[in-house]
């Protein structure tokens, strides 16, 4: 008698217990992150994210952010002022994924905290929001392991980024001037040889003639 009461409280312990722990996975979540580029092919690690619980599901403030009267990134900057330090952060693998476990539920906002390793290739994500558990159309129910994809873009080329800038302009190339032919000697161009050649034949002549009157004297 005495082992089936046991037994009976055992098994009404069990039941209770597990319907503890459904109720524990119903009110938490998982928030999973899979951060890439190009269009999901080239997947990026080493980056951090931080999320940040910043409203219950219901309630008016839920309803302005779902609206976007408030956005990420007004957010993002008010906790930044704050100095507060109330975000989990973690860092995305070689697969470009990163979890955060056993997260209540809530619409949190969601930015990348920290560069990742191929930080001069991809610019940094834009600061998002995201609901736990999520609606999904598709299945018509809530997600409460949803998975987010954060945003990014890559960077200029490394060689057009850090090319110098044209300091002066290049000078314009002068036309080429056209040269005359050369003219021929002794037309039109001042030459005088020739009447050169003349004075030193006819002073020839006179001195050969001026010798050949002295001599006949």
């Amino acid at each position: 008698m005495v082992l089936g009461i046991t037994a009976v409280l055992f098994v009404v312990m069990s039941l209770i217990g597990s319907l503890q722990v459904h109720a524990a996975e119903r009110d938490h979540g998982q928030i999973r992150i899979v951060y890439a580029c190009d269009n999901g092919k080239t997947r990026i690690s080493g980056a951090w994210f931080s999320v940040l619980r910043v409203a219950d599901v219901g309630g008016a403030k839920a309803e302005e952010l779902r609206s976007g009267r408030i956005s990420a990134a007004m957010l993002l900057e008010d906790y930044q002022k704050s100095g507060a330090d109330r975000a989990w952060s973690c860092k995305t693998s070689l697969m470009g994924e990163a979890s955060f476990e056993n997260c209540p539920a809530g619409i949190y906002l969601i930015w990348q905290s920290g560069g990742e390793e191929q930080s001069t290739m991809f610019e940094t994500a834009l600061p998002f929001l995201t609901e736990l558990p999520l609606y999904e159309e598709e299945s018509d129910g809530w997600n409460w392991t949803p998975c987010v994809y954060p945003k990014t873009t890559r960077k200029p080329a490394e060689q057009e980024q850090n090319a110098p800038p044209d300091r002066q302009k290049p000078e314009e190339p002068q036309p080429v001037q056209e040269i005359s032919a050369l003219p021929e000697r002794g037309q039109g161009t001042g030459d005088d040889s020739h009447a050169f050649w003349y004075i030193l034949i006819s002073a020839g002549s006179l001195c050969g003639l001026l010798t050949a009157v002295y001599r006949r004297f």
